[in-house]
């Protein structure tokens, strides 16, 4: 345990001190946060801000404004060659967002609601099994034949199903194929947020490259009730962003609780580890049902629908969760199946790791070199193997500078907004040339403040202040006190650097009681924006005051 001196100070201001570091090849941390505010909207390519909104509406105590963006579509029944972009139009209903304010004004966020998705008809509903939800307007759509074979057809059947007839498809814009069945179709229109935060100056240098050790972006907000809305750094979609996946063994080793699984597979099959249920009609699937399996035609082994629709599993846990803010829903094969863990309106954060993006020809962490921090997606072909123009810009029309340039794509269901706060970027680099700067731990370890006091008598208020890393630390200190209505009887603000001694420092403040009996409860904090730790800034205590 690290002993300390305590150095006494009253509440005046201190002289600075300053440590230089010796230069040699270090571990560098750079941290940077943004607070999403309505300006952040991006409504086309190079159009963000307030060009991009209108109409303001006063609801449940915020002001929204409505967004006319080129991200729209138009649509048309029975006639996919209609689904065409919509431009700009002067209209605003692209959806709406509005500030979220704290009680001194000060943006904290935002509130994003979406418009109604655009839907169309495509014709006859395919398949026995969506006939059979006997609804007049069924969706059903997957990207993996698997799973639409597994719905629609008869195991006992062994004619595969007829593109055309029984379902259709189209090539996504990602490069994968859509199977669809319903009898009709959406195209949300997503709402674009855009955010730079800035990334430290020395990777800006023409030439430089430094090696990235760790990357990760930490997403405040609220769950939401999309799965599809998505956390896209650089404007990358990130495929290797898994979440927990479903447990299994490879044959010839068998789960515990199915020891005989693996009887007659080929060894390199999956099956299930543990007892699961199937997403939407729960049917079960037990320890050893099969997860990946061995196909004569390909030669191959590959996932069986099981493996896409099992519960077991969690987009959004883990290390390396999907590209995704928290939803209620698991999203993928599993529409609509909510996730128990996961209650819509929550406050949380989502933090995905950065370095799990990897390039697709060398199978590296792409952002582990900084100098694919600027403009990969501009300087490398996409998945077609087609360049995108060198213009500063992805595809899908994110800005790429020389920070980390941040897309949010909301595709939230009207009259459920989705809530995004910050987004806070925590990078750690190898700098050869760089100079050791000592971590900041402020933290308020005692207050001194007595629990009783007479009306009209004058106390002495006590704050203890300490750097717990070794060195010199600046930052601000407040004492704030409040009588039992509410009402602030109390508030000394201090800005306070710690001694060179190492030692802990105490704040003498003067404070006179007030004039009538309650109890005042007191709030010490500490904070410095080069805090690496704000869960010791805090200390609170209470004053009776005799009546």
């Amino acid at each position: 345990m690290k002993h300390k001196n305590i150095a006494h100070v009253s509440a005046m201001t201190i002289g600075m001190l300053f440590a230089a570091g010796a230069a040699h090849a270090v571990s560098v941390s750079h941290t940077t946060t943004h607070v999403f505010k309505k300006e952040d909207i991006q409504c086309g390519r190079g159009i963000i801000g307030s060009t991009c909104l209108g109409n303001p509406v006063v609801e449940g105590g915020l002001t929204y404004y409505g967004i006319d963006s080129v991200y729209g579509w138009y649509v048309k029944d029975f006639d996919p060659s209609a689904l065409k972009p919509k431009p700009r139009d002067g209209v605003y209903d692209d959806g709406r967002v509005a500030d979220i304010l704290d009680g001194t004004g000060k943006v904290i966020g935002i509130k994003v609601q979406n418009n109604e998705t655009g839907n169309w008809k495509t014709g006859p509903i395919g398949g026995e099994w969506a006939k059979g939800l006997g609804a007049l307007k069924a969706k059903a759509a997957t990207e993996k034949y698997v799973v639409m074979d597994h719905l629609m057809r008869d195991p006992a059947d062994p004619n595969p199903l007829q593109e055309g007839i029984d379902y259709n498809k189209r090539m996504k814009d990602d490069g994968k194929y859509l199977y669809f069945w319903g009898n009709y179709n959406q195209e949300p229109t997503p709402v674009y947020i855009y955010a730079a935060l800035p990334l430290p100056d020395t990777w800006k240098v023409a030439g430089a490259n430094y090696k990235v050790t760790s990357a990760k972006l930490v997403v405040d907000h609220d769950i939401t009730n999309s799965p599809n809305d998505q956390i896209r750094p650089e404007d990358f979609e990130n495929e290797n962003a898994t979440g927990i996946l479903p447990q299994y063994t490879t044959c010839p080793t068998a789960p515990a609780l199915a020891p005989a699984a693996c009887s007659g597979l080929p060894a390199g099959t999956w099956v299930s580890a543990v007892d699961s249920q199937e997403g939407g009609d729960l049917e079960p699937l037990p320890a050893g049902t099969v997860l990946k399996a061995f196909n004569p035609a390909t030669g191959l082994f590959e996932y069986t629908n099981a493996w896409y629709t099992t519960l077991d599993r969690d987009p959004f846990g883990g290390p390396n969760p999907r590209y995704r803010l928290k939803s209620s829903k698991f999203g993928q094969d599993l529409p609509g199946v909510e996730i128990p863990q996961y209650k819509v309106g929550t406050p949380t954060t989502t933090t995905i790791d950065l370095l799990s993006i990897k390039d697709p020809v060398t199978g590296l962490p792409v952002l582990a070199d900084s100098k694919n921090w600027h403009n990969f997606l501009d300087e490398h072909t996409d998945i077609f193997g087609n360049y995108d123009p060198f213009d500063g810009y992805s595809m899908e029309d994110c800005p790429l500078t020389r920070d980390l340039d941040l897309m949010l794509y909301i595709k939230g269901e009207v009259g459920k907004p989705t809530v995004v706060r910050s987004a806070q970027l925590l990078v750690t680099y190898e700098d050869p040339d760089g100079v050791v700067v000592p971590s900041i731990d402020l933290a308020v370890t005692a207050v001194s403040i007595p629990t009783r006091a007479s009306k009209n008598s004058v106390q002495i208020l006590k704050v203890t202040v300490d750097n717990l890393p070794v060195g010199v630390a600046s930052g601000s200190l407040t004492l704030v006190g409040k009588d039992s209505r509410g009402g602030v009887v109390g508030n000394f603000s201090q800005t306070i650097t710690t001694p060179a001694d190492n030692s802990a420092a105490v704040y003498s403040f003067v404070w006179t009681a007030p004039s009538y009996g309650t109890t005042v409860t007191w709030e010490a904090k500490v904070t410095s924006d080069k805090d690496i730790n704000g869960a010791n800034n805090l200390k609170t205590a209470s004053t009776v005051v005799r009546r």
